[in-house]
Order: structure tokens, then sequence, then C-alpha cells
């Protein structure tokens, strides 16, 4: 079900990066799995799932699907834990490599692992809610492997990410954008408004972006997640350029939401295209 391996993490240890996959390999959920290193009769198939609180049920829906008949039990754990992030590039190198099975003393938490999305995102750990991140503050430092195995056998969307990992051709990419309505004035800048309330019921994970003007029934784009008026989506890199270009093209996900994306300024050419 997942991109990367499960048997990396099964014996404990720090828990590791991960996404699901639609089967045609499109982002559904990207998430962190860690072990519970606590407990009796430890290792045990005892596991956390961090994901977006915005897509709780319906990645339990999406779970449930695949469970068949394993004896699998799935519960919200949310308010037994807490996350924290510890940051920094500075971490001992049993942390760096692939997970193992790290010894007591020097794991940073029971429940955690490196975060390896940006470089000086630190360690990651989900403590009980009545514990802090203090005791925990050890050495810190990055991680630069790529979260997904492609040694590993078949999962979910694995068909198109080994094909596009191969042939170096990727035509859509998750981008920053704005949320404004059909009334407004197109943002060419984005700006952030903390008093913007986030239309979360027009805007779930998933939903699909189209042109504005109808001109194509086919969607440019999925919407991933989002915070006051900016969000991020998955859209397909030739319509965002357009975009940019300052080009007359809009994009909208319900009849009166609409979204303006922008390409990161920190990108290279070679992401662009």
């Amino acid at each position: 079900m997942i991109t990367n391996h499960m048997p990396k993490i099964s014996p404990g240890g720090d828990g590791f990066f991960t996404a699901f996959l639609t089967p045609q390999g499109r982002m559904l959920y990207d998430a962190f799995i860690y072990p519970v290193n606590i407990g009796v009769n430890f290792p045990h198939p005892k596991f956390i799932v961090d994901i977006p609180t915005a897509s709780k049920d319906m990645f339990v829906r999406h779970l449930k699907r695949y469970i068949l008949r394993s004896k699998v039990k799935v519960r919200d754990c949310s308010d037994e834990y807490k996350l924290w992030h510890i940051w920094g590039d500075a971490l001992n190198h049993e942390h760096r490599v692939n997970p193992t099975l790290i010894k007591k003393e020097k794991r940073l938490s029971n429940v955690g692992c490196h975060d390896p999305r940006v470089p000086g995102f630190g360690y990651r750990a989900a403590l009980p809610a009545d514990q802090s991140i203090h005791h925990s503050l050890h050495e810190l430092g990055d991680f630069k492997e790529l979260e997904i195995d492609f040694r590993k056998g078949c999962y979910i969307g694995q068909e198109l990410t080994i094909r596009t990992y191969h042939t170096g051709i990727i035509r859509k990419r998750i981008v920053p954008v704005q949320i404004y309505r059909k009334d407004e004035s197109t943002p060419r800048i984005q700006v952030v408004d903390r008093t913007y309330e986030y239309p979360s019921d027009a805007l779930q994970p998933q939903k699909d972006i189209k042109l504005a003007d109808g001109s194509s029934k086919r969607g440019v784009g999925k919407m991933c997640s989002g915070i006051h008026n900016i969000g991020l989506a998955l859209m397909r890199l030739e319509h965002v350029q357009k975009f940019a270009q300052g080009e007359d093209v809009a994009f909208t996900v319900d009849n009166d939401v609409y979204v303006a994306p922008f390409l990161p300024e920190w990108w290279s050419e070679n992401q662009i295209q």
C-alpha cells in the first residue's frame, strides 16, 4: 500500500516517511509511520500513522478498503499523542541511515523519526499527550535518503512511479496556491490573509481543479490541503506556467471558489519544465 518498505521498521526503532498512492501512481496521502517502541513483548506489530487531521476520515476509509480478512485494528489515537518538531541539521548517524532497531538509549523518542522533507526539519516525535519534548533534546541532524524503496516488491501506484523515476518526465507537481472568490480580482502575488476562513467543505483533499472557462472537462489538478487563504495543490505544470506568464487563465474548485497557482522561487528550471 505504501512506497516505502515496512520490513525496515517492523523490528522497531525510528519510523519513516512514505506515501499512499492511487493505482495510477498519483499521490493520495503523504505520511509518517512509526513503530510503537513500548509495551509488553515488544517488538509487536503496532504502528502509528501520522497524517493531516483534515484527511483523517478519508484515510481510515482508504485503509479499511484493503484490510479484508487480515486481523488488523485501526483506531484514532489523536487525543493520546502530541506531535513535536526538533529543528536542526546535526543529528547523530543512527538517525540518518535507513531505519533500523536503534538502541533505546540512542533514540530521541519511543515514537518518531527524522523528517527528510526539507533540510533542517530535524526530528519529528509523537509523545504521549501529558509529556514534553524537552527531555529528548540531544544532537540532531539531516536525512537525505529518498523515501521510495525501488527494490521492494509491488505496491499500489508502483508502475507509474517507477516509470517516472526512470524516464524523468514529470507533468504534474505540488505547487502553492492562493484561494479567492469568483467576484475578487485574481492574485498575482501570493499573500497570506490570516483572517480568511479556509473553505474546507469546498476544498476537500482530492477535489478536482478545473479550468474556469469550461474549455476542458478534464481536470487540471487536485487540491491537497490548506489553511487561511493558501494551500497546496497537485497541478499540471503546463497550466501553472501559463498563469505564471500572465496569460488569461483561471482555475476553479467550486462554482464560487477559485485557486491561483504559483511557481516556487527556489525551483530549478528542470523542475518547472
